[in-house]
């Protein structure tokens, strides 16, 4: 009978010690944080201890399964206690381990389904810890955001976050030492993905901002060294060689990585192949021997791309010094060592290199299919390279845009308050009045007349507050509309212009964007005109160049529509005014011009000076207008189609005629119907020392 309970109970017992096997075999953190776990007494206690188990799964041993499930049993658990101060930095842990799971899937249809997960986890994350207040994991949340959306095709939801985000943390009054990090890790990322090579105007402001916040030590100051190498790399010129050689060999001293140090030797490269010094370029590449890693059969992602740089610049080099062949060899030994790593490192600027380059050299070589094709793939990253450009741009712009809406809320729920106040006020006073009419009533018959009149004079005052805010709201309603409508419009024009080839429409683009700039221009300033009030600030002004200038701004139109620009004023006439005010001016009045002029028009600006004034004439053979149109010309009109079919917003000459003011001048129109039109724009010059008292509204940084 014993032996038979012994055999029973034989399985149990080996499983049982595989089990403590197991267990022993467990690391000692790890023993100790399930110890915790074990002796939890409460539902809050068993969140924090999942938390802290599933953040080791995930961090120490790259186990982000085992991660993912200790982060749901404490996300079954935080359901019920939403308000618990853990909470959100469940719904952290867990969608950090999705994206973790994201990021190591090759999977298609999984790495979406982690990507969704992930997503809705962080956002959850946000929402719930700012409604318990926890501003820390909010901001975490928030970044892990936006670098999930880095690491996806979703550059316009990546740049918006980081916008947000930025915006967010700017607003706070003190910085702990986790805002300090993600900001630094956003200005980072931004610096990585606009950089100089792709055109990005921005990316200056985001190094100067990731500048301010590291210390002069440590590999975040290694990478702004590079960052900086790099920018002076791509801007110098061969005047430049001997100061970027300085600075190359202090950072030789400053950088100890070594893979550092191999990217400070790739720009210098790079450098010289800008100075069309490719024998230099070709050496200084070719010494590191990149052939001898060839042989290697494993290699991290970061040695990957460093050897496909490495080729990619010997083969530009070679094919600049004629030797064909080579360059045909190094540019595909480029490519076999980027395209595996391009996503994980962001090459896609050395990647488009490389096959332009490669292209050109198949063509020389006479194999035009091998070119087409190498050619055809540069177009498509090229394409792609640019559309983040401009992702970034409508980012911008839809944040610039939520920023304004949101100001516009908090200035009427100001403007209810301070009514709801004075209309408490008043019923104070009006009571009080009440009572002592009626404790009085027989001894002051004057003071119920003056109550009366005083009554009266604050429901006047009232009626008038109320007219103001009606009339503020329309501005800001017609305002937000102009932005909405004026600028999606040529916004989408100019992302259907990079759906086609980019060298093909790079005129088309580029007027798209002056169209975008001009409209900006205007209805901001004509908005901050009526909501703020600006002053001008006087320079001393060459008109002749400052026409001259916008008439290169729009040589397009005038070519296409075959119109004849005479500038006749003399070189001689200046003016102390505002650069800004008269440049928006004399734009305007050009931009109309052009607008209601049709083919093989002609249009002549002048000037000349009277007295103490300046008059400047702009003449053109337009369409001209009738008398009902000159009264109206300053109220707003609603905007009419041009020659060709060109909008507007219906609020340039009304803007012109303020700023002119502004500048103690006028505007007068002479207009006869299918004659043309006669502008004459008077100003004064202002005093260059003249201090104005007021602010100065910066409408394009």
């Amino acid at each position: 009978m014993k032996n038979i309970v012994f055999i029973i109970l034989l399985p149990i017992l080996i499983i049982e010690s595989i089990f403590a096997q197991n267990a022993n075999n467990e690391p000692a953190e790890l023993q100790k944080r399930k110890a915790n776990l074990a002796a939890a007494q409460h539902d809050t206690s068993r969140i924090f201890a999942y938390i802290i188990i599933g953040i080791y799964f995930r961090d120490s041993i790259n186990n982000p399964d085992s991660a993912l499930v200790y982060g749901l049993k404490a996300g079954q658990l935080a359901e019920h206690y939403p308000h618990y101060s853990q909470t959100p930095r469940v719904w952290n842990t867990i969608g950090l381990s999705y994206k973790k799971l994201y990021d190591l899937s090759d999977n298609e249809t999984l790495k979406k389904k982690y990507f969704d997960l992930a997503e809705k986890y962080f956002k959850k994350c946000m929402y719930e810890a700012k409604k318990v207040g926890n501003l820390n994991q909010m901001a975490a949340a928030w970044f892990y955001l936006s670098d999930l959306y880095m690491e996806s095709s979703k550059k316009y939801d990546y740049f918006k976050t980081s916008f947000e985000l930025i915006n967010y943390l700017q607003k706070k009054t003190s910085w702990n030492s986790l805002d300090s990090m993600i900001l630094r890790k956003t200005y980072n990322s931004l610096c990585i993905e606009l950089d100089y090579e792709t055109g990005s105007k921005q990316q200056n402001e985001y190094l100067q901002n990731y500048k301010k916040l590291i210390p002069k030590e440590g590999q975040d100051y290694e990478y702004l060294c590079l960052l900086e190498f790099e920018q002076h790399a791509l801007l110098w010129k061969k005047k430049d060689e001997k100061r970027l050689l300085e600075e190359y060999h202090q950072y030789k001293k400053t950088i100890k990585a070594n893979y550092h140090i191999d990217e400070l030797d790739e720009y210098l490269a790079q450098y010289y192949f800008s100075i069309q010094e490719y024998e230099k370029s070709f050496q200084l590449m070719d010494n590191f021997s990149p052939k001898n890693y060839d042989k290697l059969k494993i290699m991290p992602n970061a040695q990957l791309a460093s050897l496909g740089m490495k080729y990619m610049i010997m083969g530009k080099s070679a094919y600049m010094l004629n030797r064909n062949q080579e360059a045909i060899h190094y540019l595909n030994k480029a490519i076999h060592y980027i395209n595996p790593v391009e996503n994980s490192v962001s090459m896609e600027n050395e990647q488009y290199t490389t096959y332009l380059y490669l292209g050109k050299a198949y063509k020389k070589a006479g194999k035009y299919r091998e070119a087409l094709a190498c050619n055809e793939q540069a177009d498509v990253l090229y394409k792609q390279m640019h559309d983040v450009g401009v992702q970034a741009l409508m980012a911008e712009n839809d944040v610039h845009l939520e920023e304004i809406k949101q100001e516009k809320k908090l200035q009427e729920a100001r403007t209810q308050t301070l009514l709801k106040e004075q209309e408490i006020e008043i019923q104070k006073k009006q009571k009080y009045t009440f009572l002592i009419f009626s404790i009085l009533a027989l001894l002051s018959a004057v003071w119920a007349v003056y109550s009366f009149i005083k009554t009266r004079k604050q429901n006047n005052t009232i009626q008038k507050q109320a007219v103001a805010l009606a009339e503020s709201n329309q501005l800001k309603d017609k305002i937000f509309a102009l932005l909405s409508h004026d600028l999606r419009s040529p916004i989408n024009r100019l992302v259907m212009s990079l759906n086609q080839s980019i060298e093909n429409q790079r005129n088309q683009i580029q007027s798209e964007l002056k169209g975008v700039q001009d409209i900006l221009n205007n209805v901001l300033y004509w908005a901050s005109m009526q909501l703020k009030g600006i002053t001008p600030v006087a320079s001393e002004i060459s008109i002749k160049g400052m026409v001259e200038s916008l008439e290169k701004e729009y040589q397009k139109i005038l070519s296409d529509k075959k119109i004849t620009l005479l500038n006749s004023i003399d070189s001689k006439l200046n003016i102390h005014t505002d650069e800004n005010y008269l440049k928006i001016i004399i734009r305007n009045i050009l931009s109309n011009a052009l607008k209601f002029t049709a083919e093989n028009g002609f249009i002549q600006v002048y000037g000349n000076k009277k007295n103490e004034q300046i008059e400047i004439i702009i003449k053109d053979t337009g369409r001209g207008m009738t008398q009902e149109q000159l009264n109206n010309i300053y109220n707003n009109p609603l905007p009419e189609k041009g020659t060709t079919g060109e909008k507007g917003t219906g609020l340039g000459l009304g803007l012109c005629k303020e700023l002119a003011k502004s500048l103690k001048g006028n505007i007068e129109i002479n207009s006869v119907i299918n004659q043309g039109t006669k502008v004459t724009i008077v100003l004064e010059s202002l005093p260059l020392n003249n201090k104005y008292i007021g602010e100065v509204v910066s409408i394009i940084e």
